[in-house]
């Protein structure tokens, strides 16, 4: 949600010029791919099964 909201608010303030806007929206949007990232992992770097090894 924070990256969408994150990528509006870019949009939203590139047409106006606010520094503390675009600012604002990516810090947004680099928490939310942090959250992301640590919520999900990375579940392709374990490319064997567990039950086979």
């Amino acid at each position: 949600m924070a990256v969408i909201f994150g990528l509006l608010g870019i949009f939203g303030t590139l047409a106006e010029g606010n520094l503390f806007g675009i600012v604002f929206s990516l810090v947004l949007i680099g928490g939310g791919v942090f959250l992301l990232k640590r919520s999900g992992g990375d579940r392709r770097t374990d490319s064997v099964p567990r039950a086979a090894r």
